[in-house]
């Protein structure tokens, strides 16, 4: 579907088929940024000023009557929260209490239960913070490791490979880059030139062989030099006729051996209709008609040999689809009924584990049943942990060096605001790219901002990511500035 430009004659064409502006904002995200972002007062004139809600002390007592904390007040009713705090000094400590200030005695009683700085941000991040402000840290906890030259040395002795070193201790490794250190202490980078490419591929026969046998060099190969691969295997047969194929399948004792050793004459055997079945006529296969069909006797010989159903998917999938296809009920019958997860057991299973993590590496399978069913079980059961992500900060930044189409490619996402941009730099390190121009902001409403970027812009085709692949987009620097301006008016940017 091509993108809309949205000038301010489609805005209010669009406008009209909503009723509110909190419709038109959830109807049509990119619609209402731009017409926030681009035509001041423009949604003022289509739904009216007197829409907003104009919160006064009365309102605001009996909208914070319906929470317990200033917290959850800020989270169930940003605008009444807001109203309370920039309008009458004082009313939020009257509702809920004074907050809780960190004294420096305070951070020294909360930084002993922790026996590193990672370890206070992670458990407490508000004494960190406080901690940070007034100077305390490297008392509480040491001053940080200086990297000097001997110390990289000494430390990247303990590593065997330049990726073994990046994984296990990354500031280490980064000073080593920055200090030139890399190739003398682990040796240069090996590269494939064409002339190592050509000596490597005399090694092989064809193009598969190279393949199996050396795939760095082939890849290499087509990567870096189009058309050679081409010329170092120019007399490699390509039309394969029925005497090579027979000559071909000769070196094979097993359909599927032949189809791994050779895919080409393997293929080209479609041209001549039971010829595989003539080269390979001990395959277990009906004789009469050259297919297996799975009759209810056979399955049941077949289903025999595997302990459950997965092993009988696995072993032969054949069976295993033809007995869901056309004999229901038989998988359970030969193997017992599917074990479903109530709420329960879930409940039972998860009191022997102290922690979601524990939950989650010694039994997979309940985890991701309360995850998928029962979302707000996890936070129940256990309460005392903190949440897995709060999903409380939204961001955006741009891929360094890569386009599409002609447009920058960004990412954004979801983070917590716990972690900062230990996310965002985590993920470019893990596709091999460079973050830059990062935005990051903190908001009860960031899966809306998320959501409203998703379907925004355009998406970009699969670049070789692996890390948050789906959340890549192609867009206008401009448009960037607008949605990103358009966030600040209502969001205070934390810092990157």
């Amino acid at each position: 579907m091509p993108r809309v430009k949205w000038t301010e004659e489609a805005i209010r064409t669009e406008a009209v088929k909503y009723s509110s502006r909190g419709d038109f904002q959830r109807g049509n995200g990119s619609a209402y940024v731009t017409a926030n972002a681009r035509f001041s007062g423009l949604v003022d004139e289509l739904f009216g000023e007197s829409q907003r809600r104009h919160w006064d002390e009365k309102s605001i007592r009996a909208e914070a009557a319906k929470y317990s904390s200033k917290a959850e007040f800020d989270r169930g009713c940003r605008g009444a929260f807001v109203a309370a705090r920039r309008r009458f000094h004082g009313l939020l400590d009257e509702l809920f209490g004074e907050t809780f200030y960190w004294t420096e005695e305070a951070i020294r009683a909360e930084a002993v239960k922790y026996s590193s700085k990672i370890d206070f941000v992670r458990g407490c991040n508000a004494a960190y913070q406080a901690a940070l402000k007034r100077g305390l840290m490297d008392e509480l906890f040491g001053k940080n490791v200086r990297w000097t030259e001997e110390a990289v040395r000494a430390e990247a002795a303990k590593y065997d490979s330049k990726k073994a070193f990046h994984r296990g201790n990354g500031s280490a490794y980064g000073v080593a880059l920055r200090l030139g250190l890399m190739d003398e202490l682990f040796g240069e980078t090996f590269y494939w030139n064409e002339e190592l490419l050509r000596a490597e591929a005399a090694k092989y026969d064809s193009k598969h062989a190279f393949q199996l046998g050396s795939r760095s060099a082939y890849i290499s190969t087509l990567k870096h030099f189009p058309g050679l691969l081409d010329e170092l295997f120019v007399n490699q047969l390509r039309s394969w006729d029925e005497q090579s194929i027979r000559a071909e399948a000769a070196k094979y004792d097993s359909k599927k051996a032949f189809q791994r050793g050779c895919i080409g004459a393997h293929g080209a055997t479609r041209r001549f209709p039971g010829l595989l079945d003539e080269l390979y006529p001990n395959s277990r296969v009906n004789q009469n008609t050259k297919r297996q069909y799975w009759d209810e006797e056979s399955i049941r010989a077949e289903a025999a040999k595997y302990d459950n159903k997965k092993d009988f998917k696995r072993g032969c999938t054949s069976a295993y689809v033809a007995t869901l296809k056309h004999f229901p009920g038989m998988i359970d019958e030969l193997f017992g009924e599917t074990f479903r997860w109530t709420e329960e057991s879930l409940r039972a299973e998860a009191a022997k584990y102290s922690s979601k993590v524990e939950l989650q590496r010694k039994n997979v399978g309940a985890y991701s049943a309360i995850w998928k069913r029962f979302p707000d079980l996890l936070d129940e059961l256990f309460e005392n942990q903190p949440r897995c992500t709060d999903a409380d900060a939204f961001y955006i930044w741009r891929v360094d060096g890569h386009w599409f189409k002609g447009l920058p490619v960004y990412k954004f996402g979801l983070t917590s605001s716990r972690i900062g941009t230990r996310r965002i730099h985590g993920c470019a390190r893990n596709n091999d790219i460079r973050a830059t121009e990062i935005q990051l902001f903190k908001s009860d409403t960031a899966k809306y901002w998320e959501r409203i970027f998703h379907d925004a812009f355009t998406v970009v085709p699969d670049l070789g990511f692996t890390d948050g692949k789906t959340e890549f987009r192609a867009c206008k620097e401009s448009d960037v500035r607008a949605f990103v301006d358009f966030i600040r008016a209502d969001v205070m940017p934390m810092a990157a």
